[in-house]
């Protein structure tokens, strides 16, 4: 059986997490989808899917068919953490260089939506919304953000599945046991 370490298996599925999500990114943008719609959390399956399948992978392949409760939490937050920083390099790019404009239209229609939803809001009450979304949208807090919650929901969706993929091996133990 070939032996990989935890973390080099987790690097392997979190780079080809982070691709899949850059590769659904970019469909999402040829396609024109609104970003703000619900397409977005397709990612988060993604994720759900991938780190499963890098926790399966390891615990079945390189493991003996074994998996703590920790080291399924522990693959899965890390399938995110390299996922995450991948996408999130891509995500600066693009907002950085390659299209740049991004940023301006979300702010553009988050402005729309937020009149449409309230309509008696004022233009102070608007600009001073905005000007905390301008903050939050420049390409460099979108990637960090972009990581933090990758790692939140790969954790989240570690902390369950976890449970159901564990299986331990039987106990060794060290000295004879006394069965009276």
């Amino acid at each position: 059986m070939n032996k990989l370490s935890l973390g080099k298996n987790a690097l392997r599925y979190g780079l080809i997490t982070g691709m899949l999500l850059i590769v659904y990114s970019l469909i999402l943008y040829i396609l024109d989808v609104d970003m703000q719609s619900g397409a977005q959390y397709a990612s988060i399956l993604i994720l759900l899917i991938m780190s499963i399948v890098a926790v399966t992978n390891w615990r079945d392949k390189h493991n003996d068919g074994n998996l703590s409760y920790s080291q399924g939490l522990g693959t899965g937050t890390l399938v995110a953490l390299y996922g995450g920083i991948l996408a999130a390099i891509y995500t600066f790019i693009f907002l950085k260089f390659i299209d740049p404009g991004m940023i301006q239209d979300i702010l553009d229609t988050t402005e729309q939506k937020m009149y449409e939803q309230n309509p008696d809001l004022t233009s102070e009450q608007a600009e001073m919304a905005l000007s905390w979304t301008r903050k939050m949208m420049s390409p460099g807090v979108m990637a960090v953000m972009g990581i933090l919650g990758n790692v939140f929901w790969g954790f989240i969706m570690s902390l369950i599945y976890s449970i159901f993929l564990k299986k331990e091996g039987p106990v060794q133990f060290d000295e004879p046991v006394d069965e009276e």
